[in-house]
């Protein structure tokens, strides 16, 4: 295992990134430094290619393309840190990665496209919670339904005073002249790109449960707390523990146990006009290219929105149809 010192130097390295984010670089980084036994920075592609076809893993079980991609990611933000470029693995992601990848997602959607529920299942099951009362669930319904959220966006305090506002966290904010609650949201995977979002949200159904949740004091004026607890050894560590604990209460209020991801992509697979995609776009901060490349579970000939919507391909810079080929989706939701 990577040293505490080494781990925090990289973790102070990514601020800015998402806490998701931070997470997910630190456990990928650690994990390469515990199966090569020796410096992020002395790892070459062959042994990581190596290591991505399974090679000296548990059962020689292979990544798929994109954690492949995830684990690039993170070791190039590691070399950065250090001051070096690992083109190695950059040219191996985009000659070899990127194609991959495509596949994968083609092979997933199409195994998705029967298996995933009904828009009416999952309306359904938002009902139901709140028939019987079940606050935290339904706003969570709600919430992803209305805007689209992942699930660190749903790390939100419940508030009463506008004083309580700040530039970092997010805030369900509760007011009275006029009724109506409004949900700023400050922290967020792609904030650096779409900036702070905040919409005005007169549901009364809503509202009321919004109120039942704010009652409770301390940790449950958050609807899913998100962030790393107080820190818990000698070396200042924080436990990232609490980020699976987030996402463990929310999975176990969500239909059938899925995840963000799936959500999203039933949401994108019921709608048939582009507006409704910029809809996203704006709710989200996710462009319309990326849902319809990484979320649209339809094949290219099937889909009600393949015909009409389009995107820039930023490496081509022309304009291509778009096509449901490419999962990406890990890296963004």
């Amino acid at each position: 295992m990577m040293s505490n010192e080494d781990l925090d130097e990289y973790t102070n390295y990514m601020a800015g990134k998402s806490l998701s984010t931070i997470r997910q670089y630190r456990a990928r980084i650690n994990t390469l430094y515990t199966h090569f036994e020796k410096p992020i920075t002395d790892i070459n592609i062959t042994e990581f290619v190596d290591f991505c076809k399974g090679k000296g893993r548990p059962l020689n079980v292979a990544l798929n393309p994109n954690t492949s991609s995830q684990y690039i990611n993170a070791l190039n933000k590691y070399w950065n840190m250090k001051g070096k470029a690992p083109t190695d693995f950059i040219d191996y992601r985009s000659k070899v990665l990127d194609g991959d990848i495509q596949k994968h997602t083609r092979k997933t959607n199409d195994a998705l496209r029967s298996a995933l529920p009904t828009m009416k299942s999952v309306l359904d099951n938002e009902k139901l919670h709140l028939k019987n009362g079940n606050a935290r669930a339904y706003m969570r319904c709600y919430l992803c339904r209305e805007f689209y959220t992942r699930n660190m966006d749903l790390d939100v305090k419940i508030i009463t005073n506008r004083n309580e506002l700040n530039d970092e966290g997010n805030f369900l904010l509760i007011q009275k002249r006029p009724n109506r609650v409004e949900y700023i949201r400050n922290s967020y995977k792609t904030v650096a790109k779409y900036g702070t979002k905040t919409f005005t949200i007169k549901d009364k159904a809503f509202m009321k449960m919004c109120e039942t949740a704010s009652k409770k004091g301390g940790d449950e004026l958050y609807l899913f707390p998100n962030r790393p607890t107080e820190p818990v050894n000698d070396n200042n560590q924080k436990d990232w523990r609490n980020y699976e604990a987030q996402t463990a209460k929310i999975l176990k209020r969500s239909l059938g146990g899925i995840g963000e991801g799936l959500l999203l992509k039933i949401q994108v697979n019921n709608i048939a006009d582009k507006s409704e995609l910029l809809a996203i776009e704006e709710a989200r901060g996710t462009s319309v290219s990326y849902l319809m490349r990484s979320y649209n579970v339809d094949a290219p000939q099937t889909s009600k929105l393949h015909e009409s919507v389009f995107y820039v391909d930023e490496d081509e810079k022309t304009t291509s149809p778009v096509v449901s080929d490419e999962e990406t989706a890990s890296s963004e939701c």
